[in-house]
């Protein structure tokens, strides 16, 4: 039997033709509408990568303008105190591959003002700031290669050094053997090395900050370690168990100390003086003349020298005479004769007769030459057979307006210094030794007078102290910042009280023998030691504080 196939109507075969053919058609338009799309797509994304890119390397380009600019004030602010528009405009934009500068300059908009540092290390000091704005506009060579403009805002901020009651250029260590609090600010432009001594304490109450690293060793003995204690922010100590060495110590020294605690792990930089010089000791050396409009000197150095800022100079001379001149190099007369006089004693540490030209801080101040402004600068040629110095006495009270005496020789002061009325008062020199109210260059005379013939009585100094040590090598401590002031007497169960700001620019070149203490040179007295608060106000500042200069990136934009 054959089965029958079944016959479809035409008109049905017909019909389903009719739908296929359309919906292939918009399946066909569908896929080309979505593939013009997504070449499109595609094409955007490309441009708009490449857009990015060229964006990007316009951004990259205008940045290091800015970084170009920021360096080359920073440079041009190590010579030049403040800058002339003309210097400002020969600071010309950076040359990169690929792109032009269409606009590029570094200025200035306002005179400086007194500010108060807000953040950073230096967090509550008050600086003279004077704003720079650096514009850097960078454009690519070739079409469409982007253009970017950007601004950055730069405080060069110039810090008035008296603020710290420590500040070292170099490393600087603490270890004293006494338990020790300190209360001011410490700062190091290198290391710092920094513990007690055996069996005691030592407190620091404020902000320390090392542009190097710090560490609880010993420099002249690495395996020899302790703990400092260190306030934080809730006002207890926390020790100082772990340093730069630590792997985490970036992280763990602010989170233990809030900030309070940096180093160059923190981006600490150093603060320099703008003297014109890489060489800090020139702020006590003598000037090339004695008439500044006769010295070849920089503007900036001539600005920053004591020698040139004092209104007063007493020039030793190589046969004991000396002479007197003012600011302006014209010939001054010291009366009465008292004011200065001549003296001889025997330094044990140095080993050597000292012939000292003494000033007599009354007697000078009854005199019409005494310096106007308060700055007396002294100074002593040196020969082969005695070494030169300079000494200050009477000098309880120091004349109104405060006094800065500056010398680039080592320096002596005999008895209480700035303790009546005290005023704002500044000692610098190459070297700095404090001798008591019971000194006797009798006592003192040579090297066969007895230990027990300089017994030192209770003294007191009220000054700011720059001056310069001996360094550290393995085995031989310089005494650290505890012995940066000098001794030559029997302190021991005396006590040496001092208040002011300890300051450690250079290495001494004149009084260069190293620290040993006990006899036959002498005891270390009961340290009474802190920082003098009246230098937070500008106004008690002593005549011709130094400042060091901190350059500040500040609020940038992208326009």
């Amino acid at each position: 039997m054959t089965k029958k196939v079944r016959d479809w109507p035409l008109a049905l075969v017909s019909k389903s033709d009719g739908i296929v053919m359309p919906v292939a058609l918009v399946v066909m338009l569908l896929l080309t509408v979505l593939g013009m799309g997504a070449l499109v797509s595609s094409s955007t994304d490309l441009l708009t990568t490449r857009t990015q890119k060229q964006g990007k390397a316009a951004f990259y380009a205008a940045e290091g303008g800015i970084v170009y600019g920021t360096k080359s004030l920073d440079n041009l602010l190590t010579t030049t105190l403040a800058p002339a528009a003309a210097q400002l405009a020969a600071i010309t934009a950076p040359s990169f591959p690929g792109f032009t500068f269409d606009a590029f300059s570094v200025v200035t908009s306002s005179p400086s003002t007194l500010i108060t540092i807000t953040i950073g290390p230096y967090a509550g000091l008050y600086a003279f700031s004077t704003p720079y704005t650096i514009t850097s506009q960078a454009s690519g060579t070739v079409p469409d290669n982007g253009t970017v403009r950007l601004t950055q805002s730069v405080e060069d901020r110039l810090i008035p050094l008296f603020q710290f009651g420590v500040f070292y250029n170099g490393d600087l260590e603490i270890f004293p053997g006494p338990s020790m609090t300190f209360n001011g600010r410490i700062h190091s432009n290198k290391d710092i090395y920094i513990g007690p001594g055996s069996g005691n304490t030592l407190k620091v109450d404020s902000r320390t900050s090392s542009a190097g690293n710090i560490y609880r060793c010993r420099k002249d003995n690495p395996s020899s370690c302790s703990s400092a204690q260190i306030k934080k922010t809730d006002g207890t100590y926390a020790s100082l168990t772990y340093d730069h060495n630590n792997s985490n110590w970036a992280t763990k020294a602010y989170q233990d100390w809030s900030g309070l605690v940096q180093d160059s792990a923190h981006g600490v930089q150093k603060l320099n003086l703008p003297i014109g010089t890489s060489s800090p000791i020139d702020l006590i050396k003598r000037g090339d003349t004695v008439n500044p409009a006769d010295s070849s000197e920089s503007a900036t150095l001539k600005s920053s020298r004591m020698y040139w800022q004092a209104d007063l100079r007493i020039l030793g001379n190589a046969d004991g005479t000396y002479n007197a001149y003012y600011k302006d190099g014209t010939a001054a007369t010291v009366d009465p004769p008292t004011a200065v006089l001549t003296k001889t004693f025997y330094d044990y540490r140095q080993g050597k007769i000292i012939t000292v030209r003494e000033i007599d801080i009354v007697a000078l101040g009854g005199c019409a030459c005494k310096p106007a402004n308060g700055i007396l600068y002294v100074s002593e040629t040196q020969n082969e057979t005695n070494s030169k110095a300079v000494r200050l006495k009477s000098g309880a009270t120091l004349p109104t307006g405060g006094l800065t005496v500056a010398s680039d020789n080592p320096l002596y002061v005999k008895g209480d210094y700035n303790t009546a009325a005290k005023k704002g008062g500044a000692i610098m020199s190459d070297a700095i030794t404090f001798l008591s109210n019971n000194w006797s260059d009798t006592n003192a005379a040579n090297s066969s007078s007895p230990f027990s013939s300089r017994v030192a009585s209770d003294t007191t100094v009220n000054a700011a102290v720059v001056t310069g040590n001996t360094n550290t090598s393995v085995g031989n401590y310089n005494g650290g910042l505890e012995n940066l002031p000098r001794f030559l007497e029997y302190w021991t169960g005396r006590t040496f009280t001092y208040r002011g700001s300890l300051i450690d620019l250079w290495q001494s070149q004149q009084a260069t023998a190293r620290w040993i203490y006990g006899s036959p040179i002498y005891t270390a007295p009961n340290r009474v030691w802190s920082y003098d608060t009246d230098f937070n106000n500008p106004a008690n500042l002593p005549p011709g504080t130094p400042k060091v200069r901190s350059l500040a990136r500040a609020q940038w934009a992208r326009m």
